[in-house]
C-alpha cells in the first residue's frame, strides 16, 4: 500500500481515519477485541483490517536534549 488512505480501510466503513487506518469507532471496536484476547494487532494488519503502527517521530529537540543529559 504506497498511498495513505484517507477514509478507513474496515469493509464499506468509510469514515474519516484516526489510527491505523481506521475510524475511531473501528479502532474502539478492535481495541475491546484485542483487550478480550480474541485478536492482536498484528492479526488485523495481516488480515487487512488495521494498518501497522507508525513510528513515532521524535522532536529533534528533545532528542538533542536527551544527549546532553546522558553526557552530563
Amino acid at each position: 500500500m504506497s498511498e495513505k488512505p484517507t477514509r478507513c480501510i474496515v469493509g464499506e466503513c468509510g469514515r474519516e481515519i484516526y489510527a491505523r487506518g481506521i475510524c475511531r469507532s473501528c479502532y474502539e471496536s478492535a481495541r475491546r477485541q484485542i483487550a478480550a484476547g480474541r485478536r492482536s494487532w498484528d492479526g488485523l494488519v495481516e488480515i487487512g483490517m488495521a494498518l501497522p503502527a507508525r513510528q513515532l517521530i521524535r522532536n529533534p529537540l528533545t532528542l538533542a536534549l536527551q544527549k546532553l543529559d546522558r553526557a552530563n
